[in-house]
């Protein structure tokens, strides 16, 4: 039994899931500490700033576990309320928006795509509505006049990535919690006294520094690997990058919903912000975006809706998704006082709120919540560390 006078609940990791848990952390009644390895002490780098927010289980059936789209609906039902939650916490607006996905096709071929995908939708039981080219247009007039058909997703809704971190951070801060930013962990092991949970330590500013803790939830997005590595975790269990390039222009709205292609996705902002993405690629922890994949968004947001020759160039950036070998997060415990939530891919921001409310109880209550089964580490351990 580790002494929970033994210090506080340390979160390792400032981003969406870091910050989530950390708040629901804070509604249970714990003062957790958030170790943050941004540099320009900004929360929710990488992933979190660079995501595009499409709170979307319907939109990406067809590429995800069922396991991962499971725990997508469940996570979408809880986000309002954790949004009216962080929003009345922190008096700050996060950006949520519930007017739905419309996936439109520009050729014969696209349109024979998007029926394939209502197909795989349906075996999931989701609710998507087959449109022709009038309805298209009539749910939204900026839209290619040669789009032949689309689909209409009505149950997908989203986010703002960083409004919603920034927000997180400061209810975090409000309900009594620590947030420590250009904290490098580099060391998580047991505490040299006996029965008094974790020291977790690393670089604070240049200088060496540890923390003892009672519980350590390790929630580093894409450079967790050498963590897991650290405290003995099964093979199979390591987390790769997977880079991801997003645009972002602004200007007069466009769109009212998210617009999707085959190749494409356009998330409109509140604030008159447009965000185009993305690209997939396996570069590793290269953070420098290219003139080729910034022209391929723009060249296929042109297509999609051509008025966005005339916005004004905001942004381009790169992040890396977290991704497990199977694609399907780790979300368990991994040793007495010692929690993992990794590995999220590209679905960290819809999966946030169940991942948060679910892990927290494991963490105050004990017990493993039924829904987090299928995330266990223990799929990791068959023979070879294969799933």
């Amino acid at each position: 039994m580790i002494r929970r006078d033994a210090g506080p609940t340390v979160v390792v990791g400032g981003g969406i899931i870091g910050l989530s848990i950390a708040y629901e952390l804070v509604r249970r009644g714990r003062t957790p500490v958030v170790l943050d390895a941004t540099p320009r002490g900004e929360t929710g780098e990488t992933a979190t700033r660079v995501a595009a927010g499409m709170l979307a289980p319907a939109s990406e059936a067809d590429d995800e576990p069922a396991a991962v789209v499971a725990l997508g609906r469940d996570s979408l039902a809880r986000y309002p309320a954790f949004v009216g939650a962080v929003e009345r916490d922190s008096e700050r607006s996060c950006g949520y928006r519930d007017d739905g996905t419309l996936w439109i096709a520009v050729n014969r071929d696209e349109d024979a795509e998007l029926e394939r995908l209502m197909r795989a939708q349906a075996r999931h039981g989701l609710d998507v509505r087959k449109l022709d080219a009038a309805a298209v247009r009539d749910l939204e007039p900026h839209v290619t006049p040669r789009a032949v058909g689309g689909m209409l997703a009505p149950g997908d809704h989203s986010v703002d990535p960083r409004r919603l971190a920034e927000a997180l951070a400061l209810a975090v801060r409000r309900g009594g919690g620590t947030i420590h930013a250009g904290w490098c962990v580099d060391r998580i092991e047991p505490s040299p006294v006996d029965d008094a949970g974790w020291r977790v330590g690393g670089t604070e500013g240049g200088w060496r520094n540890s923390v003892d803790a009672a519980e350590v939830v390790v929630a580093a997005g894409a450079r967790v690997t050498a963590a897991i590595e650290w405290i003995g975790a099964s093979p199979g269990c390591e987390v790769r990058p997977v880079r991801g390039e997003v645009v972002r222009l602004r200007g007069a709205p466009l769109v009212e919903r998210s617009i999707r292609t085959p190749r494409i996705y356009l998330v409109p902002r509140t604030d008159g912000e447009l965000v185009i993405g993305a690209t997939t690629e396996e570069r590793g922890f290269d953070a420098d975006p290219t003139a080729g994949g910034t022209m391929d968004l723009l060249r296929h947001a042109f297509v999609a809706v051509p008025g966005v020759y005339d916005l004004v160039f905001a942004e381009v950036s790169a992040g890396w998704r977290p991704a497990t070998v199977d694609h399907i997060p780790v979300i368990d415990r991994l040793a007495p006082g010692l929690f993992a939530a990794i590995g999220h891919y590209r679905n960290g921001i819809l999966l946030a709120p169940a991942t948060a409310q679910l892990l927290a109880e494991f963490v105050v209550g004990g017990e493993r919540p039924p829904a987090l089964e299928r995330f266990a580490v223990d799929r990791f351990r068959s023979e070879g560390g294969n799933p």
